[in-house]
């Protein structure tokens, strides 16, 4: 799992999936290296080596701004933001050229790299599905477009690539249309679904030993889906749109009903027994 957990490791194994320049800084050394991107690329984004839910991401523009000083800026917040999860054992911060996502995804929402999380499931012996994708789009004028940043989310018919769905955010609330371009989010059509699906599943036979993924993929402005990143932790958001639970479908759909004794619930006491 750490092949996923840990973006530099992704980026290295799956580098041509990605089109599009990466850079790992841990610390002063890496300056020289940084110095040379930042004049290829003058705006770029910053994410956390190891953290997930967009925390800590950001799009940086250099402008006039010294270059030094930007280094140690990105690495401070990096791990004032790794202070506050247990999780994140993994140094440094990556920086990212932008994606440039094609006028077909873009026109969403244009602030926002609005992407597509595919779910792949591995169930073995070369047999790879795909379960429930959603679209993830931006609000706001907001660079993100992850639901737990504000982003709208809306589940997608792995069999015709069309929305299905109205649109829902992390908090419950539904729309019919996105709030700022106002586009009826039901009936959009994913650009070249089957491009999308089959990338989905060539990504999965080459991490075979991990059976669920949740890849993000973005339509860049060559008309490619391209890997944004790929999540060891997919978060099984279908349920949330259908308000329905999945477990049972789930596990029919792999073939395997854990026992009781697989669940941690109800092995632990609860702080909560007594209030």
């Amino acid at each position: 799992m750490h092949l996923l957990g840990n973006k530099w490791h992704t980026y290295q194994l799956l580098k041509d999936a990605f089109k599009r320049e990466v850079l790992l800084l841990e610390g002063e050394q890496d300056y020289p290296a940084f110095e040379d991107f930042c004049r290829r690329h003058p705006a770029f984004v910053a994410k956390p080596v190891g953290l997930a839910g967009s925390q800590g991401v950001h799009k940086v523009e250099v402008g006039e701004q010294n270059l030094h000083t930007l280094l140690n800026q990105l690495l401070a917040e990096t791990e004032a933001t790794n202070s506050r999860w247990n999780f994140a054992i993994d140094k440094g911060v990556l920086v990212e050229e932008v994606i440039v996502q094609h006028e077909d995804m873009a026109v969403y929402h244009p602030a926002s790299v609005n992407s597509v999380r595919m779910h792949t499931i591995n169930l073995g012996d070369g047999d790879i599905r795909l379960w429930y994708p959603f679209i993830r789009i931006g609000v706001g004028g907001n660079f993100i477009s992850s639901a737990t940043t504000g982003g709208i989310v809306a589940c997608i018919n792995v069999c015709t690539g069309v929305v299905e769905t109205t649109g829902f955010d992390k908090l419950g609330r539904t729309t019919d249309v996105h709030p700022d371009t106002h586009f009826t989010i039901k009936g959009i059509k994913i650009p070249r679904w089957r491009q999308l699906c089959d990338k989905a599943i060539e990504m999965a036979e080459r991490l075979p030993t991990l059976r669920h993924i949740g890849w993000d993929f973005v339509f860049d402005k060559d008309k490619e889906w391209i890997v944004m990143e790929g999540n060891e932790v997919g978060e099984i958001l279908s349920q949330f749109v259908y308000h329905r639970g999945e477990r049972e479908e789930f596990e029919q759909f792999i073939g395997y009903k854990p026992t009781k004794e697989y669940w941690w619930q109800g092995k632990y006491p609860s702080k909560f027994e007594n209030i």
